[in-house]
């Protein structure tokens, strides 16, 4: 019975932080969606949710390596994994990353005259780069049920994003460029956060 009450516990708590996490994101991109266009202006906004809209689907560039580490290890203790193995896995997911990225951007650079893309897709390829090797250390927490560090992340990430935009507006920074660094930089924030 102890046993029992002890899962019922764990699961609560796992349940509260990632409610908690997900209402703070909820709240972040209601900010967003109802505040930005009215200070950004029509085509200021555009470009940012253009960035959005192509971030949505850096994850198909990782080919299902991460998918693949949280279907293998899912319900495995966190104390019990092989961190060598992970490491490697980590380096070689982010050099792969970091290759394709660079490839992205000279592409970019050669073929995109437009300067407003040729910097969205630029800044997609580095948020690429962040995101899918911080996708590999969330998916290992999920696997091992360290929930409360995988919403943690999360946190950090919209809340040092939030805190930017809010920053720039404050001081009269009208530009979609400005949004975007604060969007990296969060997700930057998070990514060292979970490497820690």
């Amino acid at each position: 019975a102890d046993k029992l009450n002890e899962k019922a516990k764990n699961l609560m708590k796992n349940m509260s932080y990632t409610v908690s996490s997900n209402l703070i994101m909820l709240i972040v991109s209601t900010l967003i969606i109802f505040v930005l266009p009215k200070i950004l202006g029509v085509e200021e906004y555009g470009y940012w949710q253009l960035y959005m809209f192509y971030s949505t689907y850096v994850g198909l560039s990782q080919l299902g390596w991460n998918d693949g580490i949280y279907l293998r290890y899912g319900g495995t203790q966190y104390n019990n994994l092989d961190k060598k193995l992970f490491f490697s896995q980590f380096i070689m997911l982010s050099s792969s990353q970091i290759v394709l990225g660079i490839l992205i951007w000279i592409y970019t650079v050669f073929f995109i005259a437009d300067l407003n893309r040729d910097f969205i897709i630029i800044m997609v390829s580095i948020s690429m780069v962040i995101l899918n090797t911080r996708v590999m250390l969330l998916y290992i927490l999920q696997a091992t049920n360290r929930i409360k560090d995988y919403a943690l992340i999360i946190l950090i990430d919209r809340l040092v994003f939030i805190l930017l935009v809010l920053i720039f507006l404050l001081a009269g920074v009208k530009d979609f460029k400005v949004i975007i660094y604060a969007d990296l930089i969060g997700k930057f924030f998070s990514l060292i956060y979970s490497m820690v």
